[in-house]
């Protein structure tokens, strides 16, 4: 399914390669989607009631019927010359692979959309083409869940087969599934704008058994993809991820259910949290602030940063600073506020202490951010609850209560999580969904430090590079980069992305949304 974007390492499997069947027996002959079964002696009801038919053998009729058909049907794709003129032949959606076989391929699909657009303007504005679209789909995907719910595809997705391994027509299967779903997203550009809402039908959601089964061989708990959007497209791009916060190997989730993960911590025990070095086999110092001068500040109002800058050539040192906010809440000295997990590496439950590896990596990720073409002739400081939150019970409740404070007058704030800095990514809505999908995102404290800041200052960091959220949605929102969204995955959603996209961030899903809708002010009462 080579139009959906793919992540550019990880990969947790190969890419979906489905045969090109049709044959002499079961071929498209472009005369009619909706009455292809009845021309191609193809009894679908009586093959989902009594299974009549050979699994292989249904296989190639299938793709006949529900890939090429739906391609014949709404994009005008085939063979016919008469009546209305076929923008392309079949062939233009099969191909060969590395071996010599020939395999279907979407690589032209966009491309066939836009052309629909331009050229069907007035055959699609008499509604006559909406409602061929909507029936197509919809008898697509009724035809594909019924035929899933039979004992000959029930017996092979349930008997612990690996995907791969699985016969053919469920391959077949997958890829019509990702296809009718891609038309869906699709809509908006394929129908007029002025059409009118209330005659869309009500689409099924597609069954999600199948790539359910990719998402688990790639180590996703059981638990955690029931949660998931019932996207087709979104789960297939999901599954080539390795879920890096999940328990560690494959076998730890096989006792895990969609209601529960057997493996997931109820409570993180804060008390016991310890810092972790950059790289597992690094030996260097730990560098360490007493809590005194730390508490010291805070009871006088102030705001401790630090600074670990390098001058001359010389090894590092970590200096204490302090800022104040003023009535007009402008700050003295600017800085960068760190926002992460704690017990992914950052945190300390015993001192102000942390290996000088992870000190010097904040202060050149935080250089990178205020100085990105280099030359900086000073480090701007940061500020770190592990460091800068006193120990001492009265101090310690009364930081606690500003950290709101610290973010939201933080010249930009940094988002610091493994299961981000270790991918380089390679579109924004990779990095979009890595972020939907991260340990940092899952956690209400690090949320809300994050959006008490415009989405411009919100900077993450990735293993290729920092990025701004407010960069990687106005890059998502760019019709012409991104045409498949996997990210908006309601029906219908089409190629348009809804203008408070910015405010609600809800490719960033519900909690997301209800932090960023609130105003400053809320949330410092919060």
């Amino acid at each position: 399914m080579n139009h959906i974007p793919l992540p550019i390492d990880d990969f947790a499997h190969a890419p979906l390669e489905v045969p090109h069947l049709c044959n002499d027996r079961f071929r498209y002959d472009d005369h009619g989607f909706l009455t292809y079964p009845h021309r191609a002696g193809l009894d679908l009801e009586n093959i989902i009631e009594k299974g009549l038919v050979e699994i292989d053998t249904l296989a190639p009729a299938l793709q006949a019927w529900l890939w090429f058909g739906l391609l014949g049907e709404i994009l005008s794709i085939g063979s016919r010359t008469h009546v209305t003129q076929r923008i392309a032949n079949y062939n233009a959606f099969v191909t060969e692979n590395s071996e010599g076989s020939s395999v279907v391929s979407t690589t032209s699909l966009l491309r066939y959309i836009k052309e629909v657009c331009q050229r069907n303007e007035t055959l699609r504005q008499d509604g006559f083409y909406s409602q061929r679209y909507y029936a197509s789909l919809q008898v697509a995907t009724t035809s594909i869940n019924s035929l899933l719910s039979t004992e000959m595809c029930r017996k092979h997705i349930e008997s612990g087969c690996q995907f791969s391994k699985l016969p053919v027509l469920l391959h077949v299967i997958l890829s019509i599934q990702i296809l009718i779903e891609s038309l869906q997203a699709a809509e908006s550009v394929l129908l007029p704008g002025k059409w009118d809402s209330l005659s869309q039908p009500t689409m099924e959601f597609l069954d999600c058994e199948l790539v359910d089964k990719l998402l688990i061989e790639a180590g996703w708990c059981k638990h955690e993809v029931n949660k998931l959007p019932r996207s087709i497209r979104l789960r297939y791009y999901l599954s080539f991820l390795r879920p890096t916060d999940s328990a560690e190997g494959k076998e730890n989730h096989l006792s895990c259910s969609k209601d529960a993960c057997v493996h997931a911590p109820q409570i993180i025990d804060e008390q016991n949290i310890k810092p972790k070095h950059v790289t597992k086999d690094c030996k260097c110092s730990i560098e360490t602030i007493q809590d005194l001068p730390v508490a010291n500040l805070a009871e006088t109002g102030a705001y401790p940063l630090l600074r670990f800058a390098q001058t001359d050539g010389a090894s590092r040192k970590l200096e204490l600073l302090e800022t104040r906010f003023n009535a007009n809440g402008t700050d003295e000295i600017p800085f960068v506020a760190i926002s992460h997990v704690r017990h992914r590496g950052l945190g300390n439950a015993n001192a102000h202490s942390l290996p000088y590896c992870q000190l010097a990596h904040i202060q050149e990720l935080v250089d990178k951010i205020c100085f990105p073409s280099g030359g900086a002739t000073s480090s701007m400081p940061f500020w770190l609850d592990t460091m800068c939150v006193p120990s001492e019970r009265r101090a310690h409740i009364n930081s606690l209560k500003r950290i709101r404070k610290i973010f939201k007058h933080a010249w930009r704030v940094l988002v610091i999580d493994q299961s981000l800095c270790s991918h380089d990514i390679g579109s924004p809505e990779d990095a979009l969904i890595r972020i939907r999908f991260s340990l940092w995102k899952r956690r209400l404290w690090t949320l809300q430090e994050g959006f008490v800041v415009p989405a411009s200052k919100l900077i993450f960091c990735f293993a290729n590079g920092l990025f701004s959220l407010q960069d990687l949605l106005d890059r998502y929102e760019d019709k012409t980069l991104m045409p498949f969204p996997l990210l908006k995955c309601a029906k219908f959603v089409g190629f348009r992305v809804l203008p408070h996209l910015k405010k609600t961030l809800d490719v960033l899903s519900d909690d997301i949304k209800i932090l960023a809708g609130m105003s400053p002010a809320v949330i410092e009462r919060n």
